[in-house]
């Protein structure tokens, strides 16, 4: 990866010589839909400015703390400025105009400057947003187009199946072996839930009698490839819809609880919801994440070659985007970008925590209930922590 980074810094200093690049992280802000901290505290991490850069070389994506939130939003801060400068002051003649050549992953975004670009036919065109297009035939960024269906899985590992008796839908399994001594070893969707009925995003009634899920930019299409249904949280955790708006257990309309009997804020990390899973499955959890990806700064190891990871542990995470519902408007984003799962615990009453992550970095963030995001189930087993 190094290696390409060098060549594409190269390539744009030779040919326009007014980018300033090399091939360590470089941040930008937090994402706009997302409040982000870890579990330890409300500490900020930066996204990165290229998504497909490769294993960060600032260690954990993880602070540990608000001074080194703080050191980072400013040198992410001072980054941008430098970019912007730098754009600024060069040749008025546009980087889409010079046709600079490039070879990475045609899923990545780069930031140059205050500019967002993708490669496209071995050359840079500028990024052109789902939402910034009346049509998805005029996108810049067909990510339905490029998937590659046969690179989802790693056909190295042995998988099992297990056929969910709700509707005869068949997922494909892996065993995930860890280092944790609470869950060393646990069955898992080698690929994201899609169970339930399918809404349009612009939807404003739903039925708590039955399960309703999104389809990123209302094509069913993306829900039977592998990135499945996109949940609320409520519907995630199997709450009537007023539990977006609300601390669960508080009202009438939310009278149950997610959790019960939560000794410290750790218990919420090993909690076994079934949720929108199946009997006998639950809704990973924060622990299982971790223990999973193992204290890396990367997710490489889990992320679907088809999301442009290594998936050496055939988990085959897809960057499934999510549904959001904000100050820009009801909109899809982020397919191919991030991929963002729900986790079972709340932060307040409107937020709660998922898991968040790219090529380059992973963390828990906090998010809105009412966005819609992806769900991966894992079989039922014993643990010491669970409630």
């Amino acid at each position: 990866m190094k290696t390409k980074s060098l060549y594409f810094c190269v390539v744009l200093m030779t040919v326009m010589a007014i980018v300033a690049c090399d091939d360590s992280s470089s941040g930008a802000g937090p994402d706009p839909v997302a409040e982000v901290s870890s579990s330890s505290g409300d500490d900020a991490i930066s996204s990165s400015s290229v998504t497909d850069k490769g294993t960060s070389s600032g260690g954990s994506s993880v602070s540990s703390g608000k001074e080194n939130s703080s050191s980072s939003a400013k040198s992410s801060s001072s980054t941008d400025s430098k970019s912007s400068s730098s754009a600024t002051s060069s040749s008025s003649v546009s980087i889409a105009d010079q046709k600079i050549p490039c070879d990475m992953p045609e899923h990545a975004i780069y930031l140059i400057g205050n500019e967002e670009f993708v490669c496209k036919d071995s050359v840079l065109v500028p990024y052109i947003p789902p939402s910034s297009s009346s049509s998805s035939s005029a996108k810049t960024y067909p990510y339905k187009d490029k998937f590659k269906e046969d690179s989802v899985f790693n056909e190295e590992k042995t998988y099992g199946t297990f056929k969910d008796p709700r509707d005869g839908q068949e997922y494909r399994t892996i065993v995930i072996k860890t280092k944790s001594a609470t869950s060393p070893e646990f069955e898992v969707f080698a690929q994201n839930l899609n169970y339930g009925t399918q809404v349009n995003l612009g939807t404003t009634a739903f039925d708590d009698n039955e399960v309703e899920k999104f389809c990123y930019d209302d094509d069913p299409w993306y829900c039977e490839h592998y990135f499945g249904g996109l949940y609320s949280w409520s519907e995630t955790f199997g709450l009537p819809r007023a539990c977006d708006s609300v601390w669960t257990g508080t009202t009438s309309n939310c009278p149950d609880s997610i959790a019960t009997g939560i000794d410290s804020d750790f218990d919420w990390d090993y909690l076994q919801i079934q949720g929108v899973c199946p009997d006998g499955w639950h809704v990973m959890n924060e622990n299982e994440w971790r223990a999973m990806i193992r204290g890396e700064v990367s997710a490489h190891r889990s992320i679907s070659i088809a999301s442009n990871g290594y998936n050496e542990n055939g988990f085959s995470a897809l960057f499934g985007g999510g549904a959001y519902n904000d100050q820009k408007g009801r909109r899809y984003d982020h397919i191919g970008r991030y991929g963002r799962f729900w986790l079972p615990k709340e932060a307040s009453d409107q937020l709660v925590y998922e898991i968040h992550f790219d090529q380059s970095e992973w963390d828990v963030a906090r998010l809105g209930k009412v966005y819609g995001l992806s769900v991966r189930c894992v079989k039922d087993y014993s643990s010491l922590r669970t409630k």
